[in-house]
């Protein structure tokens, strides 16, 4: 009877609790629903993500794309996309967002940095502004 290798693995392996980027895209969703008192909601759309590469987009392998979508049901469902991520790997960092009316990439490194970096795209003027246009809409 052969003797049973050894578990090689380390104890710790399964303690590592990580915070996806898309859990705290989801809970800011919320926030800005709260907020606003469901007049804005949030969609995060997922799908695989696009690289460019010399001009020619290709699927990356393992690769995600989440895309923060404010969505406005009382104007027909009026949405416009704030900003978007994307994982070029299986890898949770570091990541790519994109901010839309910044029209500014950030090298997102760690789950502080991004937070960080939510922040200052939710507090840009261009993105107060259509907040704010939005909401007088209604």
């Amino acid at each position: 009877m052969r003797e049973a290798a050894p578990n090689l693995w380390p104890e710790d392996i399964l303690e590592k609790k990580i915070t996806l980027p898309k859990a705290l895209l989801l809970d800011q969703a919320n926030y800005l629903s709260k907020m606003s008192n469901n007049i804005l909601t949030v969609e995060i759309k997922t799908s695989p993500a696009l690289m460019s590469n010399d001009g020619k987009e290709a699927l990356t392998t393992n690769g995600l794309r989440h895309e923060f979508i404010i969505k406005v049901p009382a104007l027909g469902n009026y949405q416009f996309p704030l900003l978007w991520i994307i994982h070029g790997s299986l890898q949770v960092y570091p990541f790519q967002l994109y901010s839309i009316l910044e029209e500014t990439f950030y090298e997102i490194s760690d789950e502080e940095h991004f937070k960080s970096v939510l922040a200052r795209v939710f507090s840009f003027e261009k993105t107060r502004n259509a907040i704010s246009y939005i909401m007088s809409q209604v």
